[in-house]
């Protein structure tokens, strides 16, 4: 994707999760009056409610993480189990990873990182 498009793809998804916080926190708010809740509460439930998309994000990088690091482990697993050096089996795959996904980036593909993956092995 090229900068021209990626910028303005930027801040319109911004300025829409912006939007959408509003209309969250002033939904929150007048439910909040009509139950007759301390502002204090609200401006509470009102930061979390606008910080959950946030929260989501860092979970999913998180388990994102945490997903290629069992990856790299179930490489070492199968290296060994072959009689590979680990570090070189570790080393290599890194190096598909990166030279696909690099690569993915370059072609502005539209596609998984997983058909890079499958181009740039075979």
């Amino acid at each position: 994707m090229s900068v021209a498009v990626a910028v303005p793809a930027f801040v319109a998804g911004a300025l829409v999760s912006l939007a959408v916080s509003w209309v969250l926190v002033s939904r929150l708010e007048r439910v909040g009056e009509r139950l007759g809740l301390s502002e204090a509460l609200l401006g509470i439930v009102a930061a979390l409610a606008a910080a959950f998309s946030v929260i989501d994000l860092f979970i999913l990088f998180i388990l994102n993480a945490l997903t290629l690091i069992t990856e790299f482990i179930g490489i070492t697993l199968a290296a060994g189990y072959l009689g590979v050096p680990k570090v070189a089996a570790v080393a290599l795959a890194a190096a598909v990873v990166v030279g696909a996904a690099f690569r993915a980036a370059s072609a502005g593909s539209s596609g998984s990182l997983s058909d890079s993956v499958r181009a740039a092995c075979c």
